[in-house]
């Protein structure tokens, strides 16, 4: 089997305006009534998932999966690209999908796991639909590849994604990773955030960016029986080498 990055498609339900998933918020911001009404319909989408296989990929054995979500505003390959030759050397599958609504940020392409600026009734339908696609992608992941244990991980707004789908889905993972994001105890009902304390979870954030948010997430997640490692290292809102590096040597340690 060939032991390169693979492109793979997965159908998923995104929330799309007039079939187009491109929006530049600025416009979006100075259309006036008179332009019309925007309808938001959930629909069926193929979207890219990158693949980085292990080097040693097709020896029998099962491999852990790491699927990755980028930061708001990032871009798949930007995100998928500096790690992987850890993850490959590593012995571990990291895939990361396409975050679904594209729109200009600074004169440049850049992509959101929600959307944005719109009523609430479509933004929560949207959030909706993002989780179930995240579940898609590993679900399809899982019939494709040799998949022993499955973590999500994901930066800044992909790290709340991965709170939000990881925790309210147990049954699909074997822990989690954040690096540089938020956490609210009010994403979840009842006892959901304690039915899922089986799940490892390691915390991550630069001493340079709100810190704060990950002694919270560590707490909260610690008060209600999880597992939990809080990891800090020197920089501010992104994702050091060596921050990656402690979280694979995190993973072997599971």
């Amino acid at each position: 089997m060939r032991r390169c990055t693979l492109r793979l498609f997965v159908a998923v339900l995104a929330a799309v305006a007039g079939g187009a998933a491109m929006v530049s918020w600025a416009a979006a911001q100075e259309r006036q009534v008179g332009a019309g009404q925007d309808v938001y319909v959930a629909a069926t989408s193929l979207l890219r998932t990158m693949v980085q296989l292990p080097a040693d990929y097709g020896d029998g054995e099962r491999h852990t999966l790491v699927v990755g979500l980028h930061g708001h505003g990032g871009r798949q390959l930007d995100f998928f690209a500096p790690p992987a030759p850890l993850f490959r050397d590593a012995g571990i599958i990291y895939a990361v999908p396409q975050a679904p609504y594209a729109y200009l940020l600074s004169g440049n392409i850049g992509y959101s796991w929600n959307l944005r600026d719109v009523d609430n009734g479509a933004a929560d339908q949207g959030d909706e639909v993002t989780v179930r696609y995240i579940l898609d992608v590993v679900a399809e992941l899982r019939n494709r590849y040799d998949v022993g244990d499955v973590y999500l991980m994901g930066f800044s707004q992909g790290g709340t994604f991965t709170y939000r789908t990881a925790i309210a889905n147990p049954e699909a993972f074997t822990g989690f990773a954040t690096f540089g994001s938020g956490f609210n105890d009010e994403w979840f009902s009842g006892g959901e955030l304690a039915a899922a304390n089986h799940l490892r979870a390691f915390v991550a954030g630069g001493t340079q960016d709100s810190f704060a948010r990950q002694v919270r997430a560590h707490a909260s997640l610690e008060a209600a029986g999880y597992d939990v490692t809080i990891h800090e290292f020197d920089a501010g809102h992104t994702i050091t080498r060596a921050a990656m590096e402690a979280f694979i040597a995190w993973l072997g340690r599971g």
